[in-house]
Formats: C-alpha cells, structure tokens, sequence
C-alpha cells in the first residue's frame, strides 16, 4: 500500500527542463549589454596601452641616460625605483580593469537573469511543473522531449 501511494505521488510530478545558456543568448538585450561590454574593455584597453606605450619611451630613455653616463649610480636607483613603481601600478591597472569589466558584466546581466527567472517561474506555475532543470549544466541524465519547456520560457519573454 505505501509503495503504491510513492509510486502514484512519483508519477503524479512534471518535471521539464531548458537550456538558460542557449536561451541567455537569444535575448535581445544581450546584444546591447555585449556592445556595452566590449566599449567598456576598448577604452581600458586604451588606457592600458597608454600607460604601457608611456612606460617603455620612459624605460627607453632611462636606458639612454645610463648609457650616456648622464646619471650618477644614486640617479640610476631612484629612477629604478620610480620605474618598478610604474610597473607596479600598471600590473594593479590591469586586476582593476578585470574588477570592472567584471562588475559591468554582473551589472547588465542581473535583469536579464531576473527577467529569465521570471519567465521560467511563471512557465512553471501555469503548467504545473514541480522542477525545472537546466540542461546547459549538463546535471541532466536523460529528459524526455516533451518536457523542454525552453519553447514556452521563450514564448514568456515575447522571443
């Protein structure tokens, strides 16, 4: 008798699943977030070359002052240190510029990723699944066809 009840409880759920990967790409307002993205990283990479392109004419000429006897060896270590310090700075521009291109990333994503949810909430309960899996995590073994709800989410967001 209880392993009837488990059986028929079992087979009473709807379980569908879609691609959030595939789907994520098919919204519009990827196209722009992806534009915004790629203005963003130009313009730092801009920067990062300006600094780079500033700290080898500044080693260059460095270098000709050294070999042009033209500083004494406690010139030639300050301006090392002022170098290294260049450096330095150059290496933090760049993890900054990760950061920000991160969090710009994070920023333009988040409506699009409520907007989704949302879309798949709502698929959810007004057909009656109690699990929505994601396939493009690959946690799915098998899934039967019927179950792709990726066309209804679609649907939702007006795609």
């Amino acid at each position: 008798m209880i392993m009837t009840l488990m059986v028929v409880s079992m087979s009473a759920q709807k379980f569908g699943y879609l691609n959030s990967r595939a789907l994520l790409m098919e919204m519009p307002e990827m196209t722009t977030a992806s534009a915004e993205l790629e203005v963003l990283a130009k313009q730092l990479q801009a920067q990062g070359e300006t600094m780079v392109t500033d700290l080898q004419t500044k080693y260059a000429a460095l270098e000709a002052d050294i070999q042009a006897g033209k500083l004494s060896k406690i010139q030639q270590q300050e301006e090392g240190a002022k170098f290294q310090a260049k450096q330095e700075q150059l290496g933090l521009f760049e993890k900054e510029m990760t950061l920000k291109l991160q969090k710009k990333e994070s920023e333009l994503l988040e409506p699009v990723l409520a907007k989704i949810n949302d879309a798949i909430t709502a698929v959810a309960k007004e057909n009656e699944f109690q699990f929505i899996f994601d396939q493009s995590t690959q946690v799915i073994l098998f899934a039967n066809e019927s179950t792709d709800v990726t066309s209804m989410v679609k649907t939702k967001l007006g795609l």
